[in-house]
């Protein structure tokens, strides 16, 4: 994280002025020396960097009092981008007013943070930034809803637990058919006979002779193993998953709901 300031130097708190340390810039994540979240940071402009975001994902994050700012700039250029904004330039990108807000969230632990913002009188919108690790979203989080106002918490709160567990299930279904599927072409390749004619041609047909290989190679009982072994780590997930649901942190309005439009 960089908290920019004027005169191209970082701003360590309110009314104190740094210098930033140029090694931690370069890692994408700098933080102005003497600077902690602690300091009231709803006096500070605030930038995050994440050379490694995907394409068309937002690399470089500024934070002020007034408004949340995504830029898509290439990673060649962040640290000219962060320098020009030190020295009071501004800087093209979406920009998302703090009081269009209506909350952001990610997985507890994850790098990812999904902020949703009003487009309009009625119309609710979100875009997804990824940070550079889930320290940098942590540090985001907390000056965000620092910058958002008394009003607005940082919480965590369970995924629902069917939710997330359908994220398993369905997998592992898919193992279990595909097994019994494989298991039957086994079966009959052991007898002697055709296996299932999945087409000749394009990927089915590449698809259809690397199964019937694994097939010829495992047999029968070595392909329930290998496909039971999978459907016994999907339903050990799941179950730990119904046991301890994942946690979303979020950042929206005290008491739980959302900013009202």
């Amino acid at each position: 994280m960089v908290e920019s300031g004027p005169a191209g130097v970082g701003v360590e708190g309110p009314g104190k002025i740094g210098r930033l340390r140029a090694k931690d810039l370069a890692g994408g994540c700098a933080l102005a020396e003497g600077l902690s979240m602690g300091d009231d940071v709803r006096a500070a402009s605030l930038v995050w960097t994440n050379a490694a975001a995907g394409e068309k994902q937002p690399t470089l994050v500024r934070l002020t009092p007034a408004a949340l700012t995504l830029a898509t700039i290439p990673a060649a250029d962040l640290d000219r981008a962060v320098t020009a904004l030190n020295d009071g330039e501004e800087l093209a990108g979406q920009v998302v007013p703090l009081s269009a807000v209506v909350a952001a969230e990610g997985d507890d632990g994850e790098a990812g943070l999904t902020v949703r913002f009003r487009a309009g009188s009625s119309k609710v919108e979100e875009v997804t930034v990824p940070f550079a690790d889930a320290a940098a979203r942590e540090e985001m989080l907390v000056a965000l809803a620092g910058a958002l106002g008394p009003g607005w918490e940082r919480r965590r709160r369970p995924v629902s637990r069917w939710k997330a567990a359908l994220w398993v299930l369905l997998p592992t279904a898919v193992v279990a058919l595909v097994t019994w599927g494989m298991h039957a072409e086994a079966t009959m390749i052991a007898e002697g006979k055709p296996p299932f004619n999945w087409g000749r041609g394009g990927k089915l047909g590449l698809l259809a002779v690397a199964a019937h290989w694994v097939e010829e190679q495992l047999g029968p009982t070595g392909v329930l193993i290998a496909g039971g072994a999978l459907v016994g780590v999907g339903l050990l997930l799941l179950v730990l998953i119904l046991l301890d649901p994942p946690m979303r942190v979020v950042v929206g309005p005290a008491g739980g709901g959302e900013a009202a439009g």
